[in-house]
This record gives structure tokens, sequence and C-alpha cells, in this order.
């Protein structure tokens, strides 16, 4: 297998098995990966955030963070901190108490999912996976920010 392949297929497949897990877990409470997305930043955050900076750091279009902010404030698992009707897009959001202990359980689960995917490997050669993971990302990235052209 080439490396074009080996990187692909890879990728690929770290990527859609993260998903069928993350689809799995979270089924179970009706919420969608995107809604745990949501959660994961605002419980990341030291700070309230905006639904643009949930887009932003999602990588979602407004339509959509619209929509899960939406469904995730019927679920009373966010709730904005000011209770304005205009602009809310400007309003900060935050995590309700449940909202804090759904994503407090998933970030245990993400923890046991991390330890059984890098089973054993070294503390080494998880520093330098993550290492050259960045570097790759972050060499793509500037392919496309140069228009995607090589």
């Amino acid at each position: 297998m080439d490396r074009f392949e080996l990187f692909l297929s890879g990728i690929h497949s770290i990527y859609r098995n993260i998903q069928q897990i993350k689809s799995a877990e979270m089924e179970e409470l009706g919420l969608k990966g995107t809604h745990f997305l949501c959660l994961y930043y605002l419980h990341k955050s030291e700070i309230p955030l905006t639904p643009v900076q949930l887009s932003k750091k999602c990588l979602l279009d407004k339509a959509a963070i619209s929509r899960i902010i939406k469904q995730l404030i019927e679920k009373n698992l966010v709730f904005y901190e000011e209770a304005t009707e205009k602009r809310r897009y400007r309003n900060a959001l935050s995590l309700t108490s449940k909202g804090k202990q759904i994503t407090e359980v998933f970030m245990d689960r993400i923890n046991v999912a991390l330890s059984k995917g890098g089973k054993g490997l070294t503390e080494e050669e998880r520093s330098i996976f993550y290492s050259c993971l960045t570097k790759i990302k972050n060499n793509l990235q500037e392919i496309v920010d140069d228009g995607g052209v090589l």
C-alpha cells in the first residue's frame, strides 16, 4: 500500500469509527454528534459563547448552529445568558446543570475511548503522533488557504 492510500484509508477509517462511536453514545439521549460539539465547546470554554463563536469552533454554518441551539434549549441543556429575543446571535449561551451533567458523562466516555484507541502506545509515541498530526493538518490547511491548488 502506498503512502497516499495508507494515509487516506487510515484517516477515513478513524473518522468513520469515531462517528459510529459518537452516534451510538449520543443515541441514548436523542442527541447527535453536532449537538455534542456545541455542548463540548460550551463546557470547555471559561466564558459563555455566542452562536457565532460556536459556529466557528464547531466548523458549522450559522443556520445549522441556530437549529442545534434551538434543539438543545428544548432539551433543557443550554440557555441564553440574556433573555432578550432580539439579536440572539449576539447573546451568550451557557450549559444548564443538566447540560453540564450530560457533558461530563460524555467527557468520561471520550477519555475511555481515547484510552482504548491509544492502547499499546507509549507516551512518547502518543506525543509524536499528535505532533505529526498537527503538522499535517496545518500543512494541508495552508494549501486550502492558498486556494487548494498545488
